[in-house]
């Protein structure tokens, strides 16, 4: 017997019924923008002669409050092109993703030889993305991705239990966004933000979600639009401004920073009632 989708799915050309299941799966309409998510950059093995390095991205994340992409269920067809800092018009090479774990995305990377290169432009370009990942100064990746399957959690944000990847880029991010990343992290292992548990859209239950605490909302959202801010900065070629601090800037940050030590420390007076 063939079941029939039920009447909110033939209105929503987004869902696809899966028959016998009963299960309604959200898959991705064509005209859906492509999303991000990154990770930490690990470098495992370099190999200089062929222009190689193989690493594992860690746990894709989201640029978005609340939102996680399942990386056991990240689909891509291999080899992907390898891109510089997120422009589509300058790649630098391709890469391969092997099987995805819980930890992340284990990949091998190669970077096009430059001496190949008859533009100076795309040989400075390559040199530059070697030097710079084997030297550790580009730390991150940005995985371009496509949701397949979602559901919503409960207490805000989305799950991406299968997603569609057409893209690795290497991108630079300061220190204090990869602190934040793996603040992040380390909220979802100690269960501050949703567990792992795979939980597809249409089906009974729902994952076990609780609200991200205040502290880790205003970082999320800092590293969002310092993203945001770079991301545009580098379209419209806007080059970075150069800010020059005195010793008195220096002096008056120290003591403020000293001030909001005391005071987090401080113990709250307690009040005795006669």
């Amino acid at each position: 017997m063939r079941l029939e989708p039920p009447e909110s799915a033939r209105k929503r050309p987004n869902l696809h019924w899966s028959g016998g299941s009963g299960r309604v799966h959200s898959l991705i309409s064509r005209g859906t923008p492509m999303k991000r998510a990154y990770s930490i950059l690990t470098v495992k093995d370099v190999r200089k002669d062929q222009r190689i390095v193989t690493g594992i991205a860690t746990t894709p994340t989201v640029d978005r409050v609340g939102d996680i992409v399942e990386p056991m269920g990240v689909r891509f067809v291999n080899p992907l092109p390898f891109l510089w800092q997120h422009f589509h018009d300058k790649p630098i090479g391709t890469c391969e993703f092997g099987t995805p774990t819980a930890s992340g995305i284990p990949f091998t990377a190669t970077i096009a030889d430059p001496a190949k290169a008859t533009s100076a432009a795309l040989k400075d370009r390559l040199h530059e993305a070697w030097d710079s990942i084997t030297m550790g100064l580009v730390r991150a990746t940005s995985i371009g991705f496509r949701p397949i399957e979602y559901s919503y959690i409960e207490g805000g944000g989305v799950r991406y239990t299968e997603t569609e990847v057409f893209e690795l880029s290497a991108v630079t991010i300061p220190a204090q966004a990869e602190a934040i990343i793996e603040a992040v992290k380390s909220a979802q292992r100690r269960g501050s933000i949703p567990s792992s548990r795979v939980v597809r859209a249409g089906v009974a239950g729902s994952a076990r979600a609780v609200r991200l605490t205040a502290k880790e909302k205003l970082q999320m959202q800092f590293l969002n639009e310092h993203l945001e801010r770079e991301a545009r900065r580098k379209r419209l070629g806007i080059p970075h401004p150069v800010v020059k601090l005195t010793a008195a800037d220096v002096a008056d940050s120290l003591v403020r920073l000293a001030r909001e030590k005391r005071a987090s420390t401080r113990k709250p007076t307690k009040v005795v009632k006669l």
